[in-house]
């Protein structure tokens, strides 16, 4: 019941809410009072994939990359770079639009009880984790922008990740401008930041390296293909 209050307490503000840098609490609220039009704390199938509906700007039954970026920067304040790795997170068959498989296969991962509704709280559980895989997404691409370009990061690439969060020649990364980068960023709290970098930095001296990024490679290769796809890389935001 306290997150179904949580969820609608947000609807009074939700355009006053847009256009501005959300956190995490604001998207899932946007997000819920969008589905969950009949306000009985269940998600359908169809309620579920109004959150798309409604960016299919020319009615063609698919939501291009530019449709769901345009409109999701303008409800979040987020630049194209930060929508983009949301678009990626929706788009689960890779195809380059979001289209009916694309649904069934995101009700599909918000339905965690299998029940075939998605509730309040697995909705809320479930985001959470969407928007801390988002910033994986985002480092991923940028090293593959400066790549290969294949989806597919070999270790060496992989070593890279936080390459974009630090000026250091050497590619390591200090506590205090990782932190501060992350959150200048959007990409989470000072909380988030803190513990995504005690992750990596496993001899606790405040300074991530490449060596230490690396190190986690083969617990993220799941295929064993001997690269990261991204899929695998989000996993570092569960």
């Amino acid at each position: 019941m306290k997150a179904i209050v949580l969820v609608i307490s947000c609807l009074a503000g939700l355009c006053a809410c847009q256009n501005d840098n959300m956190d995490m609490m604001g998207i899932i609220n946007m997000l819920y009072i969008k589905a969950d039009q009949n306000a009985d704390g269940k998600i359908t199938p169809a309620e579920m994939a109004n959150i798309y509906q409604f960016m299919d700007q020319n009615h063609d039954g698919v939501i291009s990359r530019t449709e769901f970026t345009t409109l999701w920067a303008v409800l979040t304040g987020y630049d194209q770079e930060l929508s983009t790795a949301y678009f990626f997170l929706s788009d689960l068959n890779g195809d380059g639009s979001i289209d009916r498989s694309d649904n069934s296969n995101i009700f599909a991962r918000f339905d965690l009880n299998g029940n075939g509704v998605v509730e309040s709280l697995e909705f809320m559980q479930k985001y959470s984790q969407v928007y801390h895989e988002v910033p994986f997404v985002l480092l991923f691409e940028r090293v593959e922008r400066s790549n290969q370009n294949d989806q597919h990061l070999s270790r060496t690439e992989f070593s890279q990740l936080f390459k974009s969060l630090t000026t250091s020649a050497d590619g390591s990364v200090r506590k205090s401008d990782f932190v501060k980068v992350w959150t200048d960023s959007k990409f989470g709290s000072q909380q988030d930041a803190e513990k995504v970098f005690q992750s990596f930095d496993t001899n606790k001296d405040n300074v991530v390296t490449t060596s230490e990024v690396s190190s986690r490679f083969d617990a993220l290769d799941l295929n064993g293909n001997k690269t990261i796809e991204i899929l695998e890389a989000v996993t570092l935001g569960q």
